[in-house]
């Protein structure tokens, strides 16, 4: 089958009908959009196997905190890159 469209357009409605039809259903169809919002926090969590603390929630890769004493200033630093929204691969969705 072809790849779905990035945008729900007609194509999206076309391939969803014949997708359906080549399964012969003929029930109800949702077809959905997930661009879930995310409240920016930071957490900070314990990684066992590195033995250090991170710094996660920001749009880049987690923050090693190696001196606790500066724990504020890498908050404050990490705040501007706070992450606002998840990226998924799929982001449109047909279920049946």
């Amino acid at each position: 089958m072809p790849r779905f469209p990035t945008t729900i357009c007609d194509r999206t409605f076309e391939l969803a009908s014949d997708y359906v039809k080549s399964i012969h259903y003929d029930g109800p169809v949702a077809l959905s959009c997930d661009d879930t919002k995310l409240h920016p926090v930071l957490r900070t969590y314990w990684d066992a196997a590195k033995e250090c603390h991170f710094i996660v929630g920001t749009t880049g890769d987690p923050i090693a905190i190696d001196n606790e004493n500066l724990i504020r200033e890498l908050v404050a630093s990490a705040k501007k890159d706070a992450a606002t929204k998840v990226g998924l691969s799929a982001t449109y969705i047909v279920q049946i």
